[in-house]
């Protein structure tokens, strides 16, 4: 599973805000998915996206 999540670039954040929560939120993510990657990035606006990866046709549950 891939897990993308961006934060607006308007925001102000402290200094090593993005990388602090990439690693809070990818040290969650591996408790409960060990094959998660997770990104976390600056974009025009906020979102998290949940790319699911496919087992024998299906979708994996989330």
């Amino acid at each position: 599973m891939k897990v993308e999540g961006t934060i607006a670039k308007e925001k102000t954040l402290p200094n090593g805000a993005a990388e602090a929560l990439q690693k809070e939120f990818g040290r969650r993510l591996a408790a409960r998915y060990p094959d998660c990657k997770l990104t976390v990035r600056r974009a025009g606006r906020d979102g998290l996206t949940v790319y699911p990866v496919l087992y024998g046709g299906t979708a994996c549950t989330i």
